[in-house]
């Protein structure tokens, strides 16, 4: 087993452990170059978990035979960094996960002299800077990967050189800072949990003691913090309390600052840890039985499945892709585009789908309502004599004659570019009287004819592809009914519409003349 080894998580589809201690021994003797990953995307059993050797182009730098050093991700630059700063020589490189190659960075401020220190770094993904606390002494060391620049930033007041040492220290996204916890030393007894804002303005201290509730964790060292949930929740795992180990996991909710303790593991600190999804995952890491004696720690990862609030063996993946971001990003993109183009297409075919069946009932609609009622030619109507009809009704047919005379002037047959003329009120007629019985059904034969030709005309608009009708079923006799344009973009013309309403209301009319007049003879 290995301890003290740098590690990092890149979208929670990869843990990457670069060196680290022999775990067989606790005298720090032997380190390791080893540079690993696992793979956090499929599924697997802890028995047989997902590692792979990381295919280097070129050789592993020399220095990375070490342990006790540092990792963080650069998104921007798609490269891991480590992070060597032990005394008595500080070393920085970048492993470049497109072109599989190690560069060294500039030199870095000399360490401290004095006992062996661990640093934690961590990157702020708003300016793609990284932190290390405690790492230049009373000071933190941040360097920025855009223009190469190392800066020494302070820490909180009162600390030395040993304050901040085997710290955790993990990025909030919810809170948008860096929270701090534990480690050997602290400015004081009482705060050991600090946040960090890297953003705070000038005159203001970044740093300030945080208060949080529930069953908050001891000042543990060498633990493992890790954000969960896209900084909704933070797991804090293990770590050496007054000499000896714990396997303690506790949960911080985030919102509330409030910690909640879970199921205890196998003690150890020193570890490595990731998050994937509902998985909180532990590998590695150093321990001692209460005698103080050695214990030597299994080489499989542990699992602890946030969901189920349980340890166990099973890995459930997120089956994300494991590319950089910026690649992500750009297919999450074109399959955006895609699918919005799938999308407008459907509803397309949807639109004219509907179209149809709504010219279909249209047509459907105009044939039920007005079939023709003109007799055939052999058909032979009775005719009895009738009594004088009243002016009234006479005004009624007298006014159907010349609206009728009127749409025959503007019908199709007659002029070859048909007019569409609103509605327009009519004269009366001067009153007439029928002379005889023979009159009277001579009268009935014009009246059923103009409403044959108006039928007709009628008919003529019902293969109109542009006329657009309400489902309504009398919305022949409303003003509802609009024409589309040309490209069905909803430009408005009344024309035709107002022409259908005055042969609609010409045929109601003539009908109910007809059968006032037939009614007479019948009497």
């Amino acid at each position: 087993m290995v301890y003290n080894m740098a590690y990092t998580t890149v979208d929670e589809s990869t843990l990457y452990i670069q060196g680290g201690f022999d775990g067989s021994n606790s005298n720090y003797s032997t380190r390791y170059d080893q540079f690993f990953s696992l793979d956090l995307t499929q599924d697997w059993d802890a028995s047989n978990p997902p590692w792979s050797q990381v295919s280097v182009n070129g050789r592993m730098p020399e220095q990375l035979s070490t342990a006790g050093h540092t990792m963080s991700f650069s998104r921007a630059g798609n490269t891991l960094t480590v992070w060597d700063l032990v005394y008595p020589l500080t070393y920085a490189a970048s492993y470049h996960l497109d072109a599989r190659t190690w560069k060294e960075l500039p030199s870095l401020p000399p360490p401290e002299p004095g006992p062996l220190r661990f640093y934690q770094a961590a990157t702020d993904p708003l300016t793609d800077k990284v932190f290390i606390p405690g790492s230049a002494g009373t000071s933190m060391l941040g360097y920025d990967f855009s223009n190469k620049i190392v800066s020494v930033l302070p820490m909180p007041i009162g600390g030395n050189a040993t304050s901040w040492n085997r710290y955790s220290f993990v990025w909030s996204e919810m809170r948008a800072s860096f929270l701090l916890f534990g480690g050997l030393g602290s400015p004081s007894a009482d705060s050991y949990f600090y946040e960090y804002k890297p953003l705070t303005d000038v005159g203001i201290d970044p740093w300030t003691s945080v208060s949080s509730y529930g069953s908050i964790p001891p000042h543990v060292s060498e633990s493992c913090m890790i954000s969960a949930y896209n900084g909704a929740k933070m797991l804090l795992f293990g770590g050496g309390v007054d000499g000896a180990e714990i396997g303690t996991l506790f949960i911080l909710d985030v919102a509330t600052m409030t910690w909640s303790r879970g199921p205890s593991s196998q003690p150890r600190k020193g570890m490595a840890c990731a998050v994937s999804g509902d998985n909180f995952v532990v590998w590695g890491g150093i321990s001692w039985n209460n005698s103080g004696a050695f214990v030597q720690l299994p080489e499989l990862p542990i699992i602890y499945n946030m969901k189920t609030t349980q340890w166990t063996t099973q890995f459930v993946g997120k089956r994300s892709q494991s590319t950089p971001a910026k690649k992500s990003s750009k297919a999450a993109i074109i399959g955006g585009v895609i699918a919005g183009i799938v999308a407008a297409v459907i509803l397309v075919i949807l639109l004219l789908i509907c179209r149809k069946q709504r010219h279909h009932r249209q047509q459907e609609r105009i044939e039920r309502d007005f079939s023709i009622v003109a007799p055939a030619a052999d058909q032979k109507i009775e005719v009895k004599a009738m009594d004088k009809i009243n002016s009234r009704n006479m005004e009624s047919s007298a006014t159907t004659v010349v609206d009728s005379e009127l749409l025959k002037s503007t019908s199709p047959s007659q002029s070859p570019s048909q007019q569409h003329l609103p509605p327009a009120p009519v004269s009366p007629q001067p009153k007439t009287e029928l002379a005889s019985t023979t009159d009277t059904e001579g009268h009935i034969h014009r009246l059923q004819k103009q409403i044959a030709a108006h039928q007709s005309e009628l008919l003529s608009f019902r293969n109109n592809p542009q006329l657009y009708l309400p489902d309504a079923e009398d919305s022949l006799y409303t003003q509802d009914q609009r024409v589309q344009g040309p490209q069905g973009n909803g430009v408005s013309s009344l024309s035709e519409n107002e022409q259908v309403d005055a042969i609609c209301r010409q045929i109601k009319s003539l009908n109910a003349e007809v059968d006032r007049l037939q009614a007479r003879l019948v009497s």
